[in-house]
């Protein structure tokens, strides 16, 4: 298949992926929205916005990394698979020992065991990073969009279901390390076996690369997700807030991010 060919499947692919994942989700939301309480929402919505920019850090850029370079070594790919697993591990480290601290930063009581558990979705992720980079850049969307449209459908079904038996925010938790969960487990049963070396020498190009490209990111994400860490479960008043802000910042907490 030319190159030409395989970049408009890719395409029909991705847009198909996003488009049922969207739509899916959106429904969900009619669904839970009403299930779950405000304060559940504006919870979630800082869990995700803190774990997101942490996961973001942790994740250096490498899986853009892999994407650019065509004909990358395997041991580079060994070392670059490590790099990003230390540092996921030591995000995931850091938000579950400051989780205590950022509940009370946030004025969030309920916010360490959320946050805690969530942010183990930032090694999960990193666990699916080099089959993914792989599959982006050899243009595989076929199977990635399979991927992706099993665990977003399979997150959003157990999201219902958590929040139908009384779940609250722990439904939304658990949402999102199912689809993360499913996600690397079918990418790694569907990638290349590559196993990780923890040696950062010689691929420094590589960190470079993600780097500044991490750094793009990072500033991105503080300015148009920060808002949601000052949302409150419910204005002083007794409405409610517009659960929007949490899909905007959940989606945003993957290690899959576009490349």
């Amino acid at each position: 298949m030319s190159i030409e060919r395989k970049a408009i499947s890719a395409l029909k692919w991705a847009t198909a992926s996003k488009l049922v994942i969207q739509v899916a989700s959106w429904a969900g939301t009619l669904v839970v929205v009403r299930l779950l309480t405000p304060q559940d929402y504006g919870l979630m919505a800082k869990v995700a916005v803190v774990c997101g920019i942490v996961g973001t850090i942790a994740e250096l850029g490498l899986e853009a990394a892999i994407v650019r370079t065509v004909d990358l070594l395997r041991d580079d790919l060994r070392k670059v698979f490590g790099v990003s697993l230390v540092f996921a591990l030591a995000g995931t480290g850091l938000v579950i020992g400051s989780a205590p601290l950022l509940a009370r930063l946030l004025h969030e009581p309920r916010l360490e065991g959320p946050i805690a558990a969530a942010s183990l979705q930032i090694v999960i992720a990193a666990i699916g990073l080099v089959p993914s980079a792989l599959a982006v850049r050899d243009l595989s969307f076929r199977s990635l969009a399979k991927i992706d449209m099993a665990a977003g459908l399979t997150g959003v079904v157990a999201t219902l279901l958590l929040a139908w038996e009384g779940a609250g925010v722990w439904a939304l938790v658990a949402g999102n390390l199912l689809v993360s969960s499913v996600r690397s487990t079918a990418l790694l049963a569907s990638g290349p076996r590559v196993w990780p070396s923890f040696s950062p020498r010689g691929i420094g190009e590589h960190l470079k690369f993600g780097l500044t490209l991490m750094g793009n990111r990072l500033s991105y994400f503080v300015v148009v997700q920060s808002d949601a860490i000052r949302i409150p479960g419910r204005w002083n008043d007794g409405t409610t807030t517009c659960p929007s802000a949490l899909w905007m910042a959940r989606y945003q907490f993957s290690r899959s991010q576009a490349s």
